[in-house]
C-alpha cells in the first residue's frame, strides 16, 4: 500500500512538474515572438531615420547650391 501511494504522489509531482513546464515553454514562445517583432520595428525605425537623415542632408545641399543635383541621387 505504501508504494502505491508513494507512485502516486511521484506521479502527482511529474504531472505538476509537466504542467509548469508546458507554461512556461508557452511564455517563452511569446516573449521570443514579442522579441522578433520589436526587433523588426526597430530595423524599421533605423531605416526610416537613414532615409530623413538623407533627406534632410539632400535639402541642405540643395539650399547651399540651388542645384538639384546635390541631393545626393
Amino acid at each position: 500500500m505504501k508504494g502505491l501511494v508513494g507512485f502516486g504522489v511521484s506521479a502527482v509531482a511529474l504531472l505538476i512538474a509537466a504542467a509548469s513546464q508546458y507554461a512556461t515553454v508557452r511564455t517563452v514562445v511569446a516573449i521570443d515572438r514579442h522579441v522578433a517583432q520589436t526587433s523588426a520595428v526597430l530595423e524599421e525605425t533605423q531605416a526610416q531615420l537613414a532615409a530623413l537623415r538623407e533627406v534632410e542632408s539632400a535639402s541642405r545641399g540643395y539650399a547651399a547650391t540651388g542645384d538639384e543635383t546635390s541631393e545626393g541621387r
